[in-house]
């Protein structure tokens, strides 16, 4: 819950200083991150000081901590509150480095982090068993303030923006804050969804189900975070050109940028869902009933959203959302009231899991009204291309694939390296010459051949 409130904050505060560094006023960044430092500050406070007194309620009177301390149970909560304060406040400096493109410090602080959280969970066996969580939630507090720093002092060092100046604006507040919130509520409905299905398939399936689609969704997160990148990277670029007045450039970013985030997620989930079975049974011990079919339906969904994962941005880059976000994430939420009919009802456990999928192809259509509403200078029928570019490289490449699996191989890890290497030779081969464009090819081209002529 926390990563998709901090994902949408770091959003909305990159929008307006990618807006501004495109209109080339510094003046007017240093401004809206000194404002977006006061933003989060608030917001953490506030936050911090609810969590706590209800905390204070709810720990002693509530929850049920079995044979642990009460003193180790306090201080992994305080520790984590602590820890929420220092992430929250991270965004504004995480934001100025992605809005001025300084994709590598990015990436090394990005790096870094995750370093230290493997260490950490590595090195907690050294510990006795009554001692790992509080030694974990302490460490994982000294990283959140660690990181806070290295992204304060590198952001200092870096940009002349970033250095925090007394400054009030009680407009722009109202600006971030609004806009903030209208970029929290696809989370907050992601949240909602993802939860109520939760509940709703426990409620006539029992835990069975709930077991298959947490490993189903640490298998999508596994994989949707290997692409999802690629919108970070794409996002300052669509709002500078926007704010630079450069539509059709902006428009071929947006375009490229869906595309390749699509693609890059096929390489893995296309090879992934042909052989669940198989991955399933080397990762776990004991795979659960429905595990394999939920999992590839569930890739299947984030696959089909990743067809527009960059039109929010362009979207988002105009400034005008509040129309696309009520009514957008409404049809998601009303997703969920459909399965919910459905279920009680009586259907099979996977249905549910289609449901989702049509609702995300359904709902690409009105994202495209939705974008044309506030950015008439896009032309449906180059998105409309895009779409079915990509529909064609998905469906050739799983066709063809798939008749890999209908030779025997004898040795199953063969089959698998032979259906990863397949899927690789045709997506690619098919990603050139039907996914990109004659621009797209020539600006890959030349990619290429600048990496090598370094």
């Amino acid at each position: 819950m926390v990563a998709f409130i901090q994902g949408s904050m770091a959003g909305a505060t990159q929008r307006f200083l990618s807006y501004y560094i495109g209109l080339g006023d510094s003046k007017r960044v240093k401004e809206v991150f000194s404002m977006s430092v006061n933003v989060h500050l608030i917001i953490s406070v506030v936050l911090v000081i609810a969590i706590e007194i209800f905390g204070a309620w709810y720990l002693p009177n509530k929850l049920n901590y079995g044979n642990v301390d009460y003193t180790i149970v306090k201080l992994i909560f305080h520790t984590s509150v602590a820890s929420l304060f220092f992430i929250f406040n991270s965004i504004p400096f995480n934001s100025m480095l992605i809005a001025k493109e300084s994709m590598s410090s990015f990436a090394y602080i990005d790096i870094l982090q995750r370093f230290l959280k493997f260490c950490l969970a590595y090195s907690l066996i050294l510990f006795n068993s009554s001692l790992r969580l509080p030694i974990y939630a302490s460490v994982v507090l000294t990283i959140s303030v660690l990181v806070f720093f290295v992204y304060l002092v590198t952001c200092r060092n870096k940009f002349s923006e970033s250095h925090f100046i007394i400054f009030w604006d009680t407009n722009l507040f109202k600006e971030l804050f609004a806009f903030t919130g209208w970029v929290s509520l696809p989370a907050l409905v992601s949240i909602f969804k993802t939860q109520g299905m939760v509940v709703v398939l426990n409620s006539v399936f029992g835990p069975v189900v709930n077991a298959a689609q947490g490993i189903a969704n640490q298998i999508n997160n596994a994989v949707k975070s290997l692409a999802n990148n690629v919108g970070v990277a794409f996002a300052p670029q669509i709002t500078i050109t926007y704010a630079q007045k450069e539509y059709d450039t902006m428009t071929k970013l947006f375009i490229l940028g869906s595309k390749i985030n699509f693609f890059l997620f096929a390489f893995i989930s296309i090879p992934l869902s042909i052989e669940m079975d198989f991955v399933l049974s080397i990762w776990l011990k004991e795979v659960p009933p429905f595990a394999s079919t939920i999992a590839i339906l569930i890739l299947i969904d984030t696959l089909i959203s990743n067809m527009t994962s960059t039109y929010n941005t362009a979207i988002q880059a105009t400034g005008d959302i509040r129309f696309y976000e009520i009514t957008y994430n409404l049809l998601h939420f009303l997703s969920l009231c459909l399965i919910i009919v459905i279920v009680k009802i009586g259907c099979e456990y996977y249905v549910p899991y289609i449901i989702l999928a049509v609702f995300s192809f359904l709902s690409m259509f009105w994202q495209f009204y939705c974008m044309k509403r506030v950015m008439p200078f896009v032309s449906i029928k180059d998105i409309l291309m895009s779409i079915v570019q990509m529909t064609l490289v998905a469906g050739i490449s799983i066709a063809v694939t798939y008749m890999v699996v209908l030779f025997d191989w004898g040795n199953q890890w063969i089959k698998f390296i032979v259906v990863l290497v397949v899927s690789t030779l045709i997506l690619s081969a098919t990603i050139y010459s039907i996914g990109f464009s004659k621009y797209e090819r020539e600006k890959f081209v030349a990619l290429i051949k600048s990496k090598f002529h370094r």
